[in-house]
């Protein structure tokens, strides 16, 4: 079976993030998906495209967890909130603590939960987190490789949104970059797709 191109990693489902854009970048690297995963400059786009080649789901939901904390701890005075029970989620079912109904139940209350404006910081947060536990639903439930990437790719665009509008943060294409960066040195990226 031939190598997919790295364009070919986007083109499904059209509701990724900055979709266009992606396959317009995708289509130089051809089929070299590694370089292209070693010097793609945005963390949403890099996780999509992991995730989408068949790297193991749970490692990369921890990836975009780690991620989206970065974003999220911006907030840290703002208390106990619905987003702060879903990452506690998230993270019980990371440690195998919480099944895949306990991250339906806890997703189910972050969309009860959407009386905000969708800009307002603990909306973008809620949202962040929906992303999450809908990753780890999607995992459980053996959903469609594109559904995962979808959801782990938004998690992380939608945590730059937040860190650019709340937090004392360059532009949104700087901090993808960092995103992309900081997947790159995490513990788990070099043996998701058994690189050597």
């Amino acid at each position: 079976m031939a190598k997919p191109t790295v364009r070919v990693l986007f083109k499904a489902p059209e509701d990724g993030t900055d979709r266009k854009e992606a396959l317009i970048w995708a289509k130089p690297y051809q089929d070299n998906w590694l370089q292209a995963l070693q010097e793609c400059a945005r963390g949403d786009w890099l996780i999509w495209m992991m995730t989408r080649l068949r790297a193991k789901p749970k490692p990369l939901i921890s990836i975009t967890y780690q991620c989206i904390l970065l974003a999220i701890s911006e907030l840290d005075a703002w208390g106990d909130m619905p987003f702060r029970r879903g990452l506690y989620t998230v993270e019980r079912w990371l440690n195998g603590e919480a099944t895949p109904e306990d991250s339906q139940d806890a997703f189910d209350d972050l969309s009860c939960d959407n009386d905000m404006e969708p800009l307002d910081a603990i909306a973008l947060a809620n949202e962040i987190v929906s992303y999450l536990l809908n990753a780890c639903v999607d995992v459980s439930e053996q959903s469609l490789r594109s559904d995962l990437a979808c959801d782990l790719a938004w998690a992380i665009y939608t945590a730059a949104k937040l860190q650019e509008r709340w937090g004392n943060v360059e532009s949104l294409k700087q901090i993808l970059l960092s995103y992309a960066n900081f997947i790159r040195k995490s513990p788990e990226y070099e043996n998701l797709l058994n690189f050597n």
